[in-house]
């Protein structure tokens, strides 16, 4: 990890998904949307929190058991939501996180968003129509409008 040239977490990130996201990530940071980053190195992220730069992928056993569930049900409760919805590939640690937490002890409605049958290249595939999903999403199209594969998982 290296933190001499911190960024805004939402800007730190490059991959797939935040650069297909691009437009409609930054009008949700503007308008503090309650947004949240799971981060591999650094757990539980605000969007504006500065970050280091650093590569490495979310794995749940590099974490004590149940603090980032903890970490995103305290976030809920601060931030007052009574919706969470997350964009995640379906077998990431990511999706494991978001699906084991007690979305209930928010008192929040939980919603996972994935991608069904990229088919070969889906590495580069999910992400980038995780990112237009996320778009759709917070600009409120209709369910035609995702991209293909889109998949909501209700949870709890």
């Amino acid at each position: 990890m290296d933190e001499r040239r911190l960024m805004p977490a939402w800007r730190r990130y490059d991959g797939g998904f935040y650069a297909t996201a691009g437009d409609g990530l930054l009008e949700a940071v503007a308008r503090d949307a309650p947004l949240l980053i799971l981060s591999g190195g650094y757990g539980l992220l605000r969007p504006e929190e500065p970050i280091g730069d650093y590569n490495k992928v979310m794995r749940m056993s590099d974490w004590p058991a149940g603090l980032l569930e903890d970490l995103l049900i305290g976030e809920a409760r601060r931030r007052n939501v009574s919706s969470i919805v997350a964009f995640a590939a379906s077998s990431s640690d990511y999706a494991k996180l978001v699906r084991r937490t007690s979305w209930e002890q928010a008192g929040a409605d939980a919603f996972l968003v994935t991608i069904k049958d990229a088919g070969k290249g889906a590495s580069g595939k999910v992400p980038r129509r995780l990112g237009q999903a996320f778009t759709c999403f917070w600009e409120g199209r209709p369910a035609d409008g995702y991209p293909e594969g889109t998949s909501v998982e209700r949870l709890g």
